[in-house]
């Protein structure tokens, strides 16, 4: 399994044998070679917008929850309850993967600072997020969707960043706070997508399968060997034996018993009669 692409990115695609990388390329390949645009229902004044708005998501917005998760390195591990030994398909132990994910994701600091986020304080960078969350609810606004009654890319994108804003990051994280709070539209949102593309978003997330609408196929039952069928047999035949002796054995111990029981009887008997007959000659 490939774990990245050849470009060093996540997401990626491979169409035709070629590797494509960044969903804004992916969704552009994937829209040109199905011929489908999502935004085709779009006014040119609302593609303006829709694009705005996507790279404010992209390239202002998500670094918001970066900069959290790589500062937070071990509380985002162990809240975002990831099995990584099965994502990663290793065998090796879980806590050295966390031990090495931890440190990757702390080297990435620098990062989030060389891109201007990181220089500024805690409550800034909430700040700029929230303000971010709060310019989708309005453009939201009580639509089911951002321009209208059919999502657009624009409703893709702002999905993917707000689920990592309400469920990837701690309980306590602002800007999740934020969301729950101020921004019930986008809440909404959220669900509606859920229900409409995943209505079996739990099971996947309890599973972690994210192919639980696929019929699974049934393992065929397991054929016993000839060996294995003899031996059972065998075994059968020999608990049988074994039941029959004991039986007869308990037999035995009641006959033994009984007769042990009758012969003391009769020694009675004949002691008596010895008693009677001496006092009858005295």
């Amino acid at each position: 399994m490939k774990l990245r692409s050849k470009k060093g990115q996540l997401p990626f695609v491979e169409l035709n044998g070629a590797q494509i990388a960044d969903s804004t390329f992916i969704i552009r390949q994937l829209s040109q070679h199905y011929n489908r645009d999502l935004d085709s229902h779009l006014t040119s004044q609302q593609r303006i917008t829709s694009h705005a708005l996507i790279s404010m998501l992209e390239n202002h917005t998500k670094w918001v929850f970066y900069w959290w998760r790589f500062n937070n390195a071990g509380q985002f591990i162990v809240e975002s309850k990831t099995n990584f030994r099965q994502a990663l398909q290793t065998r090796i132990p879980a806590g050295i993967i966390n031990f090495v994910l931890k440190m990757k994701m702390r080297s990435k600091r620098s990062i989030v600072n060389g891109i201007g986020l990181g220089v500024h304080s805690p409550e800034e960078i909430y700040d700029f997020g929230n303000r971010d969350l709060a310019c989708l609810r309005d453009q939201l606004g009580d639509k089911p969707y951002f321009f209208g009654e059919e999502p657009s890319l624009l409703d893709v994108v702002a999905f993917g960043v707000i689920l990592q804003f309400q469920f990837g990051q701690g309980a306590s994280f602002p800007p999740k706070v934020f969301i729950e709070e101020k921004c019930p539209q986008l809440v909404a949102f959220v669900e509606r997508i859920k229900q409409r593309y995943w209505p079996d978003w739990q099971e996947m997330c309890e599973t972690r399968d994210l192919n639980t609408h696929l019929p699974k196929p049934v393992a065929p039952p397991k054929k016993e060997d000839e060996d294995e069928k003899k031996e059972k047999e065998t075994g059968k035949e020999d608990e049988k034996e074994g039941e029959k002796e004991k039986v007869e054995k308990d037999e035995k111990e009641r006959d033994k018993k009984e007769g042990k029981l009758e012969e003391s009887d009769n020694k009675f008997e004949e002691e008596k009669n010895k008693d009677e007959k001496a006092q009858e000659k005295k």
